[in-house]
């Protein structure tokens, strides 16, 4: 496997990632906001972002803790996780809604899949149980690692935002300068003990996921212990932001 600069990689990510959004924002209001995991409501919240320097309204969000296999048996499809037991959190956000229209799933990474369909199925679901019309559009923008939409799935539009490389994971998190992630791991640790695409969850004030008493959930425990030993994380934080908001403009309004 040839050496790659992941600087670089997580920068092509990235800057793809908000020409996408600003793609489908061309197109039409995005009415909803949809993630599932760790990686997922990071690129959520980056997104809300992307929007507001567009000027465009913000979206409702949904943000699931999902889990496609048990924790410790990644792709084992002995240990997968029912999806249905995120339909209470998904019916009760549709409950709470007007109209289904355009939705948007961003992530990372794609997979084969099983997060954003799970999503959008349990979605469709739930909007049919509720009498609401048919979702318009879903789009899922995301790096492609073979993901190939469902035939019977039509008012899915997928925008990749680079090709895998294989053996690499997360890569669109690389584009965070060290400068941001140094106190992080000065407390935490190495990628060993904290991965490092979840800074940017700690980072963007957010929770991460995990699985307690048998229950995904997000859960603020890490971001609490940021908060109370890393000294000036507040002020990290909003640097950060400054940083993610600044490098979107650019991309946004560059003229070169």
């Amino acid at each position: 496997m040839n050496d790659i600069n992941i600087g670089e990689q997580g920068r092509l990510r990235f800057t793809n990632f908000v020409k996408a959004v600003e793609e489908i924002v061309k197109t039409g209001t995005i009415d909803h906001l949809v993630s599932g995991g760790n990686s997922g409501i990071s690129l959520s919240e980056i997104t809300l972002i992307i929007l507001e320097l567009l000027d465009c309204e913000t979206p409702s969000v949904l943000r699931v803790p999902f889990y496609r296999y048990y924790p410790q048996h990644r792709d084992d499809e002995n240990f997968k996780f029912d999806s249905k037991y995120y339909k209470k959190q998904i019916n009760e956000y549709i409950i709470n809604i007007r109209k289904a229209g355009t939705f948007l799933f961003v992530d990372d990474e794609i997979c084969m899949g099983n997060t954003a369909l799970g999503i959008k199925r349990l979605l469709d679901e739930c909007l049919q149980e509720n009498n609401i019309s048919r979702m318009v559009k879903y789009y899922i923008v995301a790096e492609d690692q073979g993901f190939r939409v469902p035939s019977d799935l039509s008012d899915i539009t997928f925008k990749p935002i680079a090709h895998e490389i294989d053996g690499y994971n997360n890569l669109i998190f690389t584009f965070i300068p060290y400068e941001f992630e140094k106190p992080l791991v000065d407390y935490f640790g190495d990628d060993e003990k904290l991965a490092f695409h979840i800074r940017a969850n700690l980072l963007l004030n957010l929770p991460v996921k995990e699985f307690s008493n048998g229950s995904p959930m997000f859960s603020t425990i890490l971001l609490d212990q940021a908060k109370a030993n890393i000294k000036d994380f507040q002020l990290l934080q909003n640097r950060f932001r400054d940083y993610v908001k600044g490098e979107i403009s650019k991309i946004l309004f560059s003229n070169n």
